[in-house]
């Protein structure tokens, strides 16, 4: 494998962990896309101190629990969260 693969593979990695974005800044539409909401206009100063205000950019690694079912928005909540992060406060 050539040195450029190698990191390109690291690279990958690194952005499967490390890229959230915050919970509202892209929806689910009808057809199923990905798109950046624009009625998005931040988190409020009280969300962005909530680990739970944060998504990872990636597909979901599988469907949500019970327990978080009731309270998800299907088109909203569409990534996993950042919440469920090990070793716990790694984000804040």
């Amino acid at each position: 494998m050539s040195e450029e693969k190698r990191l390109a593979a690291v690279i990958e990695l690194v952005n499967h962990d490390a890229v959230i974005v915050p919970r509202g800044a892209f929806f689910r539409d009808a057809h199923m896309k990905i798109r950046p909401n624009n009625f998005f206009k931040g988190l409020s100063r009280t969300e962005a101190e909530h680990v739970s205000s944060y998504l990872h950019f990636r597909e979901p690694s599988g469907p949500l629990p019970l327990t978080q079912r009731t309270q998800a928005d299907d088109s909203l909540d569409i990534f996993d969260s950042a919440e469920a992060d090990q070793p716990k406060g790694t984000l804040m």
